[in-house]
């Protein structure tokens, strides 16, 4: 019962569909995704959206676009928009999208993430974490009523060593959270910081998580 999950539009994480063949088998699965995934981006002038059309992955596949979220599984949630929850993750800007046939500052509203359920707690799963590590973490909280959360893996979208990345590993600690894998969006420096207090797990080809 495959089920596809898109984090959100920027072409790098939705290039991959131009590649695919029928004889991939994912044509006509289900895939769900925020209603602004498809919205042309760009950023500079520079074209970083979806390369495929609303037309073209609706001909192709079983498309859900929500806002809500959804138990895809009996263990996994598409977490669908995230809301704000933090006062040190506020949405910056990333570019321009096109929508009400004008080009609008881009927070990246539909950046979304999953949850893995599990006896022990939630696992998060992430793409670039836009609309904030910790705010995804709280969200998942509310979607699913569980509030421990066992590990994070994914992009947390963290670069300087700054605040916000001081207030995240607090956010960190006080929650509890001891299997971090940071993998997109994290700069050396701020995996190096995080490490200094809760272990950084490596992300390869290979490696398994232990949930």
């Amino acid at each position: 019962m495959t089920k596809i999950v898109f984090s959100h539009g920027h072409n790098d994480h939705t290039r991959g569909m131009s590649f695919l063949s029928k004889s991939s088998g994912l044509f006509g699965k289900s895939v769900y995704a925020h209603p602004l995934f498809l919205n042309s981006k760009r950023y500079e002038k520079l074209d970083i959206g979806s390369p495929k059309s609303t037309e073209w992955v609706s001909n192709k596949f079983d498309l859900n676009l929500q806002k809500e979220p959804i138990k895809l599984t009996n263990k996994i949630w598409y977490l669908g928009e995230i809301g704000q929850y933090t006062a040190f993750e506020e949405r910056e800007a990333i570019g321009e999208y096109f929508v009400n046939n004008q080009w609008e500052d881009d927070y990246v509203m539909d950046d979304t993430a999953m949850a893995y359920e599990t006896d022990e707690g939630l696992f998060i799963i992430t793409g670039c974490s836009h609309s904030g590590i910790c705010n995804i973490c709280e969200h998942a909280k509310k979607v699913t009523g569980t509030n421990k959360i066992l590990g994070i893996i994914g992009g947390f979208h963290l670069f300087d060593l700054d605040e916000r990345l001081e207030k995240t590993v607090d956010y960190f600690q006080n929650n509890n959270i001891a299997q971090l894998y940071p993998s997109h969006c994290v700069s050396f420096k701020a995996k190096a910081y995080i490490n200094q207090f809760i272990t950084v797990e490596e992300v390869g080809v290979g490696l398994e998580v232990n949930i």
